[in-house]
């Protein structure tokens, strides 16, 4: 995991335990292995958005975590299915 990946953890983490909010992420990671089989150039943005925006806007506190990865969630509702 990259420094910039472990301080956007850090965050989600912190706004997870301050809202009592379930952890996505482990639900968005079987949804990305159902993309992965059904629409690998879907999968393919859904990883370049991970990297070069969602990650890189809530390490440096540019976006809220909650928010940006409620975003990654719809982006991929969007790429499995309508």
């Amino acid at each position: 995991m990259t420094d910039l990946a472990a301080q956007a953890d850090t965050l989600l983490e912190g706004a997870l335990e301050q809202a009592g909010a379930r952890d996505p992420r482990e639900f968005y990671r079987e949804r990305l292995r159902d993309l992965k089989r059904a629409n690998p150039d879907g999968y393919a943005e859904a990883i370049a958005y991970y990297t070069d925006t969602l990650i890189p806007q809530v390490a440096s506190g540019e976006a809220d975590p909650l928010e940006s990865w409620t975003e990654y969630g719809r982006r991929l509702a969007m790429a499995v299915g309508p």
